[in-house]
């Protein structure tokens, strides 16, 4: 089974294979990430043939986690 399944996947295939020939590759890293980024793309975006600014801002927005802001730290600081 291909890992890659996204309309990126042959260019994200070419790129491991790159990785691993310059002994670059971190598998417990790069492939886990390159995977997510895959499925993110299959899912949100299945009509794509290009990869964009959007898709990419769009994972990484996916992955982070919500902060407190400054005015809401103080705000939250005057509830308690």
């Amino acid at each position: 089974m291909n890992k890659f399944t996204s309309f990126l996947a042959p260019l994200m295939e070419a790129y491991v294979f790159y990785q691993k020939a310059s002994d670059h590759w971190n598998e417990a890293s790069y492939e886990l990430n390159l995977v997510l980024f895959d499925r993110y793309c299959k899912k949100q975006y299945l009509e794509a043939a290009l990869l964009s600014q959007e898709m990419v801002d769009g994972a990484i927005n996916a992955t982070r986690k919500p902060t407190i802001r400054a005015d809401q730290e103080s705000t939250l600081l005057l509830v308690l």
